[in-house]
Parts: structure tokens; C-alpha cells; sequence
């Protein structure tokens, strides 16, 4: 909070689902997949705490995916 809290921004609620699976393949062998964000759900700022003093709407995050193959010596 500072000085002038006409001015202060809050961060509004949100809730991200994920998932994570993995399989191992042989003995050394793992797939792996990590989606992030599915439901791609916005970020929001707002100022002086109120909803109706919407401050920044971020979309950047978006939905992530990560799929690989690890490998154990």
C-alpha cells in the first residue's frame, strides 16, 4: 500500500489447471508431457482493490506444452 491508495493495484483471482504425465518405456527410458494453463485463464489487475477499475488484463501466459524423452545411464 502505498502513499495514495487510489493508486494501488491488486492482482484479481484467478485459478490455472495443469497437467503432468509420465510413462516409463523400458528400463531407462521416460516420456514425459507437462501442460500448463489449459484453461488459459487471463491474468487481471485492478486499481484500489475495486473489480470495477479494471487496471491490466494480461493474456500473455497463454497455454504451454512440454513433451520429451529422458533417458537414464
Amino acid at each position: 500500500v502505498g502513499k495514495n491508495e487510489n493508486l494501488d493495484s491488486y492482482t484479481g483471482e484467478s485459478t490455472r489447471w495443469d497437467l503432468t504425465a509420465k510413462q516409463k518405456i523400458k528400463n531407462n527410458f521416460i516420456v514425459y508431457l507437462n501442460v500448463n494453463n489449459i484453461s488459459n485463464v487471463p491474468e487481471t489487475s485492478f486499481i484500489s482493490g475495486s473489480t470495477e477499475r479494471l487496471y491490466t488484463k494480461n493474456l500473455i501466459y497463454g497455454s504451454t506444452v512440454d513433451l520429451g524423452l529422458r533417458y537414464r545411464f
